[in-house]
């Protein structure tokens, strides 16, 4: 006959057909895990229900925003900066050209200066041609 610590699935009769028999240490062993089982169940439960969802939601927001707020900022400088460059170069243009039109005018007025000098010459009869 086997020993009552061997006899894990022994065969016992019953009115519903056949069960297995199981012996006390492995039933200890069995509601031991099932146990251990529930206790892990209730605790991941117990520390689910206690996460801040409402403020880890929020910090992701804020994050977001910090990491989207960069962004803006960048676009912003770039923009600006692109505004800046355009007004010195257009300055940097505008005082070419009135240097261009100056002397242009310069020039200018200096031929029709010389022109009426020779007109004038020419009145008083004093101009001698040098060409």
């Amino acid at each position: 006959m086997k020993a009552s610590h061997d006899m894990d699935l022994e065969i016992c009769c019953s009115s519903h057909g056949l069960l297995p028999k199981l012996d006390h240490d492995f039933l200890l062993i069995l509601f031991g895990i099932l146990f251990s089982v529930q206790y892990i169940k209730e605790s991941e439960e117990i520390r689910l229900a206690m996460q801040p969802l409402e403020l880890i939601k929020r910090v992701r927001e804020i994050e977001q925003e910090v990491y989207a707020e960069p962004e803006a900022l960048q676009q912003k400088d770039t923009k600006q900066t692109a505004a800046v460059d355009l007004s010195k170069r257009l300055n940097d243009l505008r005082s070419s050209n009135d240097a261009s039109s100056l002397k242009a005018l310069e020039e200018w007025r200096k031929r029709k200066m010389e022109r009426a000098r020779r007109r004038e010459l020419e009145k008083n009869g004093t101009f001698t041609s040098h060409a």
